[in-house]
């Protein structure tokens, strides 16, 4: 973890015209809407977690590893998440250009971003140009994304509008409604056709609502919520694994065993028993 992200909301000055702004849900629960501000091209990137984008003509679903530019309208956080916001001050650009063909060329690259308005990509050679600012090699943090910094630019320069995810008004409402009524009924299982009928709505619809706002299927992303909410509760040692896998809607312990470790990388007693020697550490430490 860049040991530059120790607080909620922290910033840092990169360099000159150049500051990094680390947000996450405990920043802000609920909407933030964030406006145009003149010569200013701010670079966004979602680490974990998923937000909605609402830019009053359209809402874009972002997830992991999307990187945004010149958004400028409400952020509706879907669940946990971490942002990082890198902000350019072009003024401070134009005022070096003179003296350095190097800055001449990324001002007049930035320049076109900034023209160019909202834009969002989803490629993997970007997403890795932004985990490596987000995760800087240390002792040479800063200089290191100075030059990272670098190569972004002259990528996003070259890449268009890619992998935009648009999602409906009727969308997003339909897939957070079944989302919480799954959540609120983690102890029983749901057929998409039981799903379509409650919410009055096709199969198709239902499915591709979902995956759209969440990008994940149904079962796929509330297996996951589910194996994680049971680590909590494994965590606070309030049931037995027998009485999680019936809160969780497992008959079967051995199958509720596997979809756990598949999530979580552990099975429910050994990571009790990680659980438990992390406490006896924590305490002689402290002691």
């Amino acid at each position: 973890m860049n040991k530059k992200y120790d607080s909620v909301g922290s910033e840092y000055n990169l360099t000159d015209g150049i500051n990094v702004k680390y947000i996450d849900n405990k920043y802000f629960e609920n909407t933030i809407y964030y406006f145009q501000e003149k010569y200013i091209v701010n670079i966004y990137s979602t680490y974990t977690g998923k937000l909605i984008y609402d830019n009053k003509l359209n809402q874009i679903f972002i997830d992991s590893g999307t990187v945004g530019i010149g958004l400028y309208g409400n952020f509706i956080p879907s669940e946990d998440f971490r942002v990082m916001i890198i902000s350019i001050n072009l003024e401070l650009f134009k005022e070096k250009r003179e003296k350095d063909q190097l800055i001449l060329s990324l001002y007049e690259m930035l320049i076109a971003l900034y023209e160019q308005g909202e834009i969002v990509v989803k490629n993997p050679e970007i997403e890795k140009i932004m985990r490596e600012i987000y995760m800087p090699h240390k002792n040479i943090e800063n200089e290191y994304q100075q030059i990272k910094l670098m190569e972004l630019i002259l990528f996003l320069s070259v890449y268009k509008e890619e992998n935009q995810k648009s999602c409906s008004q009727n969308q997003i409402i339909l897939a957070k409604e079944v989302c919480e009524f799954l959540l609120s009924n983690m102890e029983k299982h749901y057929t998409i056709e039981n799903l379509s009928k409650i919410f009055h709505v096709s199969q198709t619809q239902l499915k591709n609502s979902f995956k759209r706002v969440y990008g994940e299927p149904i079962y796929s992303y509330i297996r996951i919520r589910k194996m994680k909410t049971a680590a909590g509760l494994i965590e606070e040692n309030a049931y037995n694994i027998t009485e999680l896998a019936g809160l969780f809607g497992y008959d079967n312990g051995s199958k509720f065993a596997k979809a756990f470790k598949e999530v979580n990388g552990y099975t429910p007693r050994d990571y009790r028993k990680k659980m438990i020697l992390k406490s006896i550490d924590e305490c002689l430490i402290s002691s």
